[in-house]
């Protein structure tokens, strides 16, 4: 078994395949027509969260974040709130730390607690959930970790958020949107359509940090990079490949 994120990261021959418009040149076009900037409430694009010199591991922040914000909505709190209760605070650090140990497979922040630069970074990060959630005008519709049935070799899994009917994928790191993004993307579509969960119209991503976003129709998206390929065509064939017997996972990795 392999994680959606092992998957859009390996067996290239089969992805130039399924998605062979999907190249360097393409990802730069849909980095650079579909981005869109947070505004503040006077209309100026926000700024770029940076990382403090005393940041130890931006992973680790980056999580906290998530859950810091993914508390605040779920508990209807605006996040400067939820940063000011110090059990809210304290759940969303322990949660950050123990998943990048997972991730990372290595201990990382051993006494699990993050600095005052470290905690600081991460609520500038979390409010721009806030930001990104108020753009869309759907609060009530906003939600946090939505569980993936696996399939095959593929673990089950949970995308990030979903707001609406579109389905979106958080990357806060400084580089643009990267193909492996959007393969992995592609992957919790797929499975979601497999399994009657929902069908998702619309999908994107996020990135706090460089407070921006992207959103597209599902289909539109997924017909582009498959050069006219019929979304379910290519829904089909991603999961007949992650259930194949055939596929050699050991000569992968």
């Amino acid at each position: 078994m392999i994680t959606e994120r092992m998957l859009a990261d390996s067996f290239q021959d089969f992805w130039k395949e399924l998605l062979p418009l999907l190249t360097p040149s393409c990802v730069h076009l849909l980095n650079s027509g579909h981005g869109i900037h947070l505004l503040n409430e006077h209309g100026d694009a926000l700024a770029p969260v940076e990382s403090r010199e005393q940041t130890r591991d931006p992973a680790v922040v980056s999580e906290f974040a998530y859950h810091l914000a993914k508390e605040a909505f779920s508990r209807s709190l605006s996040v400067q709130d939820a940063f000011g209760d110090n059990g809210v605070r304290n759940n969303a650090q322990g949660c950050a730390v123990r998943l990048v140990n997972m991730y990372e497979g290595a201990s990382v922040l051993p006494d699990m607690v993050l600095n005052a630069a470290e905690l600081e970074e991460g609520l500038e990060l979390a409010l721009r959930y806030e930001s990104f959630v108020r753009h869309f005008g759907n609060a009530e519709r906003c939600i946090f970790q939505i569980p993936i049935q696996g399939a095959g070799f593929l673990k089950a899994c949970a995308a990030d958020m979903a707001i609406g009917d579109c389905l979106i994928e958080i990357k806060t790191v400084k580089r643009s949107l990267a193909g492996k993004d959007i393969r992995q993307l592609i992957i919790y579509l797929a499975l979601s359509a497999a399994s009657h969960e929902t069908v998702w119209q619309h999908a994107g991503f996020f990135n706090p940090r460089r407070a921006t976003y992207h959103k597209f129709r599902t289909t539109e998206l997924i017909e582009l990079l498959a050069g006219g390929k019929a979304t379910v065509d290519v829904f089909a064939e991603l999961i007949d490949f992650i259930c194949s017997s055939d596929v050699q996972l050991d000569s992968t990795f």
